[in-house]
């Protein structure tokens, strides 16, 4: 159905289950911005609702970044000596995509979850351009709570650190390839994630078959690549599930930790890799709405999800500090 949020229309899917056992799933798109999206499942609809709309409000503010003249940024790991201002936005690469955006209600979990966003994303884009292995977590693991839907997955911890846990999962069902991320500094927060991310693209990919129902753009041009989402959308489940194939050589086992602290991870991320992350601070497009926006990035490092777009200077910089060599002629990540 379509209607108005904020005066601003927006067109907002619901797969309800029967059973209470089956997952909610909400997709809400705008009807005027091309590309901008929340999605989220749960055992109910207002549990996948409320998180949709939080999803969809931090990119519809990523859509519109360009209006600002500037921003300021300041370091993560010390905000009181470093500070950095940014003009020209529409032309800033780590603007691009949601990288290392998170949002909340508080600007210190809203803080927490763009650090482990920004760890996340980083630790995928390294371990893929690498083909770095990564440590086996199994599937019976008693501290992972993995349906049994998931129990043919495999699954790995990727982390650039070892102070923030990186999960990823994939694998077939029923032909379809399917993956997730989670990160946490907390493990089973990390491995929660991860299996939500796998049941929303099975949610998602279930709704595409069983529905007739197609959402339409405003001006959109169904003949242009938009992101890493369609790119990722044209592979099939074999060339998908091949893109992976270096993690099966992984050997290291993981070993459960307690969780750490986000200050741990900054330093642990600066002593070994020198990623000195920046963060700035978005004011959401509705007043109305209590939620704060926050974008990490590191200039240094990958600034978004296309590796076309990254320049010479950070594959040195990282292959340097990494002692790792990354395929330069990647123009697309696996990833949905």
């Amino acid at each position: 159905m379509s209607f108005s949020l904020m005066n601003r229309n927006i067109h907002l899917l619901l797969k309800k289950s029967t059973f209470l056992s089956d997952l909610d799933y909400v997709n809400i798109q705008s009807e005027v911005g091309e590309g901008i999206s929340g999605n989220c499942v749960s055992l109910t609809a207002k549990g996948a609702l409320l998180p949709a709309l939080g999803e969809f409000f931090e990119r519809e503010k990523m859509n519109y970044v360009s209006e600002y003249s500037s921003i300021c940024a300041i370091s993560a790991r010390n905000s009181n000596q470093k500070r950095k201002q940014f003009t020209n936005i529409g032309h800033l690469d780590f603007v691009q995509d949601s990288c290392g955006l998170a949002s909340f209600t508080d600007s210190r979990n809203a803080f927490q979850n763009s650090l482990e966003e920004f760890v996340e994303r980083q630790s995928l884009i390294f371990n893929y351009l690498s083909k770095s292995t990564g440590n086996i977590i199994k599937s019976t693991d008693v501290h992972f709570d993995i349906p049994n839907r998931y129990k043919k997955f495999n699954f790995w911890d990727i982390s650039l650190v070892n102070s923030c846990f990186v999960f990823i999962g994939l694998g077939k069902f029923s032909g379809e390839f399917f993956i997730g991320l989670g990160s946490s500094t907390n493990a089973e927060i990390a491995m929660k994630r991860c299996i939500k991310e796998l049941d929303q693209f099975f949610a998602a990919e279930s709704f595409k078959k069983s529905s007739k129902i197609q959402v339409k753009k405003v001006g959109s041009n169904q003949n242009q690549v938009q992101d890493y989402n369609d790119l990722f959308a044209m592979l099939t489940s074999n060339e998908l599930l091949n893109a992976y194939n270096y993690l099966f050589s992984s050997k290291n086992n993981f070993v459960y930790h307690q969780e750490h602290d986000i200050q741990e991870v900054l330093d642990d991320l600066y002593n070994k890799y020198k990623i000195d992350p920046y963060i700035t601070f978005f004011r959401s497009p509705r007043k109305k709405l209590n939620q704060k926006i926050i974008k990490a990035f590191d200039l240094n490092w990958f600034p978004n999800m296309k590796p076309s777009s990254f320049k010479e200077e950070q594959y040195d910089f990282v292959e340097r500090v990494t002692g790792k060599q990354l395929d330069r002629k990647c123009n697309v990540l696996p990833f949905p």
